[in-house]
């Protein structure tokens, strides 16, 4: 399994379940991983897994990835099992959006700190003027 997770991540090509999935944008199901619409067989004899299912995960409408799981020869999938993937998809589709918008706040947060510190600047320049008739070295001090 070692071997096969390091070819991760790549692109889903349209040979792979992930890829099936995302095209079709909905739950994909592979009843025998000894099937010919199967690429991999090797893996599934090797993993001991016939049953696969692939669900997207949707963040708004895109699609951002798949969740694959596969059950032993001799074990189906329960109602219970596919909910539960669903579940958890939606899940990490929350968990993405709540990413995405936690880096964009925080980016948003820097930009108003650096327009604060550029508005506490001009507010001194600004005193300083003001406080100055005719003698402007200070502020030109200021301003350096």
């Amino acid at each position: 399994m070692e071997s096969y997770l390091k070819q991760f991540p790549r692109p889903a090509g349209t040979d792979t379940l992930s890829g099936q999935v995302i095209k079709a944008g909905a739950m994909q199901r592979i009843a025998d991983a000894q099937d010919p619409n199967y690429r991999d067989h090797q893996l599934a004899r090797k993993q001991g897994f016939r049953e696969i299912i692939g669900f997207p995960i949707f963040v708004g409408h895109a699609i951002w990835g798949t969740i694959i799981l596969a059950w032993p020869d001799g074990h189906t999938r329960t109602q219970a099992h596919i909910d539960l993937i669903e579940t958890f998809a939606e899940q990490a589709a929350i968990a993405i959006e709540n990413a995405r918008l936690f880096t964009e706040t925080k980016q948003r947060t820097a930009e108003v700190e650096e327009a604060l510190v550029c508005e506490q600047a001009s507010a001194e320049v600004l005193q300083v003027i003001n406080a100055s008739t005719l003698n402007l070295q200070p502020m030109f001090d200021l301003i350096v």
